[in-house]
């Protein structure tokens, strides 16, 4: 049998890992992959290989993180953070490739009609001390 107190305890760790696995699984896969081609790809592959970017890679790739964040506007509309109230490492696993989009050319995490993700990304580094 459950009480009260044993769900509200629970309740930070379970919203910890679902932030964690869509994270992980998803939105930082897409994430990574045009970073890698849109930021690193051309500027090492092109200067040994002549290689470019392929830009119809990093769209697809763009419209699948696309709908990913989706789902973290609805996270973030209901709590401060992915994983809660207060910040985990899940949020810490955007920042990296989080920063590298608009290098690539992929202008996700600023767009007016996600106001929660606006405000989330944008958030002062002081925020961030854990």
């Amino acid at each position: 049998m459950t009480t009260d107190s044993s769900c509200s305890k629970a309740k930070p760790n379970v919203l910890f890992q679902q932030a964690t696995i869509i994270e992980l699984y998803t939105s930082a896969d897409f994430a990574k992959k045009i970073a890698v081609e849109g930021v690193f790809k051309p500027d090492i592959s092109t200067r040994l290989r002549g290689e470019a970017t392929d830009k119809e890679f990093v769209a697809k790739k763009a419209t699948q993180l696309n709908a990913r964040l989706d789902v973290y506007e609805r996270f973030l509309s209901k709590r401060r953070y992915l994983g809660g109230e207060t910040i985990t490492r899940t949020d810490l696993f955007h920042i990296l490739y989080g920063a590298l989009l608009p290098v690539a050319g992929v202008h996700l995490l600023e767009v007016e009609s996600r106001p929660n993700i606006a405000k989330y990304v944008a958030m002062d580094v002081d925020e961030y001390k854990i």
